[in-house]
């Protein structure tokens, strides 16, 4: 259980650093692909809604507190996108590839909207087709960072806890 929440504590760490550090500047339109909520849709896929909310929040705080936005915005949105990707993880094929890519480009859409839903309650500006440019941004990035981000969160935490995974997703 220690190891767990040290294993979640390294890789916020290492997904903070990556969005601020390296990733900031590869932008697409002016989006630019986030590590931190791959990080979320990648515990929330392979362990479950409880994983993704309590990830998803907590991660969520520390980009507030690190950023310039509304506090509290990013806890809300990944804690959303934690529990969307988690509870929905059953309606996709698993673990496979196309279940991931799925589950990555829904969750960066989720992401993207949530967070463009409160930016508009606060502040009335913005587009429709400047939202629709950076969903679907999003989406790519999102598709494009899921085959390589979750994957390895699975695999650390089935290393980690031989259970994680064991309530594998009905199949209808």
């Amino acid at each position: 259980m220690i190891l767990r929440g040290l294993l979640m504590v390294v890789v916020a760490a290492v997904a903070l650093l990556a969005d601020t550090v390296l990733l900031a500047d590869l932008t697409l339109a002016g989006v630019a692909p986030s590590l931190t909520v791959m990080t979320v849709v990648g515990l929330a896929h392979a362990d479950g809604p409880g994983t993704g909310v309590r990830y998803g929040f907590g991660l969520g705080l520390a980009t507030d507190l690190l950023g310039d936005g509304l506090l509290g915005s990013g806890a809300l949105v990944l804690l959303a996108v934690g529990y969307l990707i988690g509870a929905g993880r059953r309606y996709w094929t698993g673990g496979t590839l196309a279940g991931q890519v799925v589950a990555g480009g829904v969750g960066s859409v989720a992401a993207t909207a949530g967070h463009a839903v409160l930016d508009l309650l606060v502040d009335a500006e913005g587009s429709v087709g400047a939202l629709l440019q950076e969903l679907a941004v999003g989406a790519l990035f999102g598709i494009l960072l899921a085959p390589l981000v979750l994957p390895a969160l699975a695999w650390l935490l089935e290393r980690l806890d031989p259970r994680a995974g064991l309530e594998s997703p009905r199949r209808w």
